[in-house]
């Protein structure tokens, strides 16, 4: 944006293949220390709900990219499967806590936070951010905003690109 104004340069935006995730472990039985709740499809329905990816795209990336509920084999949209409307998880905060609430996961104790549906552990994720990245921060910040939004709190914990490789490979994450 900021070399637009230069008289002898041109600009140019086209897809470099790069890309944001939101990773969760729901790894059940399996490797690492995720969280019971990620388990439960229903659960990652309702964050893939809260997470507003237009907004992602304009607030993070000033409109330089293009939103995706998928991880392609390319970053050709091309080859990107077709999902059908009423199977897409668009953002839709109101539906995520319907589908949080139908599904037994209530804030027993009115502190913001739902709770599994035993009424036991509270659905507080850990969140691990990268450190070495322009969009992680701001990313986490309106991610974790819009969780809270939905009744599910994080903790974050920021880790460079080599520990952060350790803690997926450990499984001992419940974001990232």
């Amino acid at each position: 944006e900021g070399l637009k104004s230069e008289s002898n340069i041109t600009t140019v935006v086209g897809q470099q293949g790069g890309f944001s995730e939101l990773a969760m472990n729901g790894m059940a039985g399996g490797l690492g220390d995720g969280h019971p709740a990620l388990q439960d499809l229903t659960v990652r329905h309702a964050i893939a709900k809260a997470i507003d990816r237009d907004a992602l795209v304009e607030r993070v990336l000033l409109g330089q990219g293009e939103p995706n509920g998928i991880l392609g084999v390319s970053p050709d949209s091309a080859w990107f499967p077709e999902i059908p409307e009423d199977q897409q998880l668009n953002h839709d905060p109101e539906g995520a806590k319907q589908l949080l609430e139908e599904a037994g996961y209530k804030d027993t104790d009115g502190d913001g936070i739902r709770e599994m549906p035993d009424g036991g552990e509270p659905l507080q994720f850990r969140y691990a951010q990268l450190s070495d990245s322009d969009t992680a921060g701001p990313n986490q910040e309106l991610i974790t905003g819009w969780l809270k939004e939905i009744g599910i709190g994080t903790e974050v914990s920021t880790y460079d690109q080599t520990q952060l490789t350790s803690v997926i490979a450990s499984g001992e994450y419940d974001l990232f």
